[in-house]
């Protein structure tokens, strides 16, 4: 079992993320038709959106994830023709289900229009977040794992992992909402609390919210503990997601 301890070079982990997100936009951009083809209109609106600034958080996930257990990362995932049918079609799979519905993103972003302008209580507010953020980010975890041959009893470590890492990110977002700045945010706080969105800061307070974001954390560290191998790349990422500020 590894030591909870384990603990990465922040600087080192950050200028890799920043590698990786720069091998991500490249691959974007390749893979995405040029504005100046037919039809011009459609494929001017899908850059402009896709390459609107982002983090990248889950083909970042999914990478790191593969490194940790011996993949070649961009390669690996993006280009190696000798990567199985059958590895492929479960990631596909992997990812239809985390986007999806009834358990994945378009799930939960229909179940978060629904709890507006209402009360919510705590199991539903979870299963929100589960779905609208959790499932992708687990299922980003879980790809990159698959694709480099983890174990089950491994995926399901991650699988943990992954859960609670989409509810910190959404509990630290709800947050921030409340707290940051339009500066830090990069966009205009207070949205959740005009549109009367069931948040964690809304049904408990910031006091309650904050010592619930530390427990999920603890939750996603301890559930790579059961991992025999390094993985100071995912615990720093659930650091940073913790003290994010924007």
């Amino acid at each position: 079992m590894r030591a909870s301890s384990e603990i990465a070079d922040e600087r080192e982990v950050r200028e890799r993320l920043a590698n990786l997100r720069e091998m991500v936009e490249a691959r974007l951009d390749l893979l995405i038709p040029k504005e100046g083809v037919e039809p011009e209109s459609i494929h001017r609106a899908i850059r402009w959106s896709l390459f609107a600034g982002g983090k990248r958080f889950r083909p970042l996930l999914l990478l790191v994830t593969g490194e940790a257990f011996g993949a070649r990362t961009v390669q690996t995932i993006a280009e190696d023709e000798s990567l199985e049918p059958h590895i492929r079609a479960r990631v596909l799979s992997e990812v239809a289900r985390g986007a999806g519905t009834p358990f994945g993103m378009v799930a939960g972003q229909a179940h978060d229009l629904e709890a507006e302008s209402r009360d919510v209580k705590d199991s539903e507010l979870e299963r929100i977040h589960h779905r609208k953020t959790g499932a992708l980010i687990a299922a980003s975890v879980r790809s990159g794992a698959i694709i480099a041959g983890a174990t089950e009893r491994e995926l399901e470590a991650l699988t943990s992992y992954g859960v609670a890492l989409g509810l910190l990110f959404q509990i630290t977002d709800d947050l921030l909402d409340v707290t940051a700045t339009a500066e830090d945010l990069g966009k205009t706080p207070g949205k959740d609390a005009r549109s009367r969105k069931a948040t964690y800061p809304a049904l408990y307070g910031l006091d309650a919210t904050r010592t619930r974001a530390q427990a999920t954390y603890d939750e996603a560290r301890a559930a790579l503990d059961s991992i025999e191998r390094p993985m100071p790349i995912l615990r720093a990422i659930a650091r940073f997601i913790l003290e994010r500020r924007a």
